[in-house]
């Protein structure tokens, strides 16, 4: 089973190996992260593009991640997530 850091397709198509985003955007301590992959088809190859989203936080002096969000975390996600949209409309421009 694949682990947050690892994608079940990379760019040359293996499986499982891990990978690191291709792009990552930070507002204070929320993350969004972007995978482009592709993968040859039968009929035709196939772009997909895949965007996680986290926020960092500090427990016990260590710092950990998570995937949900308080209210006051929400501005910062939606610019972001704006900028994350941003970028993957350009990445899959420049694939086509």
């Amino acid at each position: 089973m694949a682990t947050n850091n690892e994608e079940s397709v990379d760019k040359v198509g293996s499986r499982f190996e891990k990978r690191t985003p291709d792009k990552v955007i930070r507002r204070g301590g929320v993350s969004g992260a972007g995978w482009v992959t592709r993968r040859a088809g039968r009929h035709n190859d196939q772009t997909n593009i895949r965007i996680t989203f986290t926020r960092a936080y500090k427990v016990a002096g260590k710092w950990k991640d998570t995937k949900s969000f308080t209210p006051v975390d929400l501005p910062l996600l939606i610019e972001v997530a704006t900028k994350m949209n941003a970028w993957s409309l350009t990445a899959l421009a420049s694939v086509e």
